[in-house]
């Protein structure tokens, strides 16, 4: 078991606090108190089990990972459909995983694939807009300059 020395000391007092209120209450058998109390090995499990008390990242609900994972997907289905708002959602989608990478302590596969669709999406349309978008001069790129009539 590794614990520091403040979780020790408050399992201590506990299990002491514990005893104490038991044997106010009338229980004066020791067996019988610690019976109550329980095995030490669940006491210790519960003790290893507890997330340290340095760590702020906790583990999010997998709805979440789902959840992101769905709207990369729809960023992808509606860049062809509605660019602009492909972009968007692709945008956010791909901070929220960002920050999720970052902020959470598990790491499952559906924040890296929404990661990677969501880029996939932006990258895409970046380069569909540079390619449809009219040239400066005003002409279309697919413009050819007229051939020059033969003479006879």
């Amino acid at each position: 078991m590794h614990t520091d020395a403040s979780t020790r000391e408050e399992v201590v007092r506990s299990v002491a606090e514990h005893i104490q209120q038991a044997m106010s209450a009338g229980m004066e058998d020791v067996g019988e108190i610690l019976d109550e109390l329980g095995p030490v090995e669940a006491i210790a499990a519960d003790v290893e089990h507890d997330p340290p008390p340095g760590d702020v990242r906790e583990a999010a609900p997998t709805s979440r990972w789902w959840l992101l994972l769905g709207s990369a997907a729809l960023s992808l289905v509606l860049l062809p459909l509605v660019p602009f708002l492909a972009l968007a959602l692709g945008l956010a989608t791909a901070i929220a995983s960002l920050i999720a990478r970052v902020a959470t302590a598990e790491r499952p596969w559906q924040i890296s694939a929404a990661l990677a669709i969501s880029t996939t999406t932006l990258v895409l349309g970046i380069i569909g807009g540079l390619f449809l978008a009219p040239s400066p001069t005003g002409g279309s790129t697919t413009d050819l300059p007229a051939a020059p009539a033969a003479t006879e």
